[in-house]
């Protein structure tokens, strides 16, 4: 048994360090012309195990810009509902994040670990977690073009990625002429009127159950970007020439928006690596008793 907990706390572990990556930073540009309500992130996440919860989250508070959770839930199964004779135990871990940033991001991440029920083979453990994040934005005119345009094209990345069955990662935008929802790895474009209002939310969930090991991860974070060469494209159709959107447009997000801080191990990244540092020192610690 120790041995087969030693491997899933080394999956475990693994799993929290695949967030360890850069931040992408943009500079941060607030509206004066247009009003832009706050953003504002969410986060819940549960830990079960065999039938006791574990639950934690809540929204972020003003002057908030990142909210971070986690919820952990270890028991020990009764024996004659285990398949392993030496005992059973098992352990649900995860976190989620709520970031405020430019560039805004949503992550969810957990994972089980333990021994399987002897009627079903499955772990008794199971986590679900969802992070969401909130914002608006618009187009400023910052200064006068050579031609008004009524719609500049612009591109949303959504970045991010997902892991496990059912993790879902991906951004909602809102506003007129403009709706739809983009999965993570996906580039729609948009023709946007400077002015306009848009609503944007950025959301990540995932659950882990079943396996014994199972772990999930999404992660989504959109990042807008003028379309230049669609717009040369568009106005030597029409004979025109061309210039710089970026010298007379910018982006405007909601105030409270900060730009992210230099790349670290993300708090979530490091709850599930000492998640699974606890799980291995235990299980060999038990392995030798």
């Amino acid at each position: 048994m120790a041995n087969r907990a030693l491997l899933r706390g080394l999956l475990l572990l693994f799993g929290g360090g695949l967030l360890w990556a850069t931040s992408v930073q943009v500079a941060s540009a607030t509206s004066v012309h247009v009003h832009l309500a706050s953003a504002s992130g969410q986060v819940d996440v549960t830990c079960g195990v065999f039938g006791g919860t574990v639950s934690n989250g809540g929204s972020t508070l003003p002057g908030q810009n990142i909210l971070s959770t986690d919820c952990d839930n270890d028991q020990t199964i009764p024996d004659d509902i285990c398949a392993d004779i030496d005992g059973c135990e098992a352990l649900a871990v995860g976190s989620g994040n709520a970031y405020l940033y430019t560039v805004p991001e949503a992550d969810v991440q957990g994972g089980i670990s333990g021994d399987e029920l002897a009627d079903t083979l499955q772990s008794p453990a199971w986590f679900s977690g969802e992070a969401q994040v909130d914002y608006s934005g618009t187009i400023d005119q910052t200064g006068t073009p050579p031609e008004e345009e009524s719609g500049i094209p612009v591109t949303m990345t959504v970045g991010g990625s997902t892991i496990g069955i059912g993790s879902q990662a991906y951004a909602v935008i809102s506003g007129p002429s403009v709706s739809g929802l983009y999965k993570a790895g996906s580039k729609p474009e948009f023709d946007l009127t400077p002015g306009n209002v848009y609503s944007v939310s950025v959301i990540a969930a995932c659950s882990a159950a079943g396996d014994p090991g199972a772990y999930c991860q999404a992660v989504a974070d959109p990042l807008f970007q003028f379309d230049q060469a669609a717009f040369d494209e568009e106005l030597a159709k029409q004979g025109l020439p061309s210039f710089s959107l970026s010298e007379y447009y910018s982006f405007a997000y909601s105030p409270n928006l900060i730009p992210a801080p230099a790349p670290t191990p993300e708090p979530s990244s490091l709850s599930l690596l000492l998640a699974g540092f606890f799980i291995i020192g235990t299980m060999a610690l038990r392995g030798r008793q």
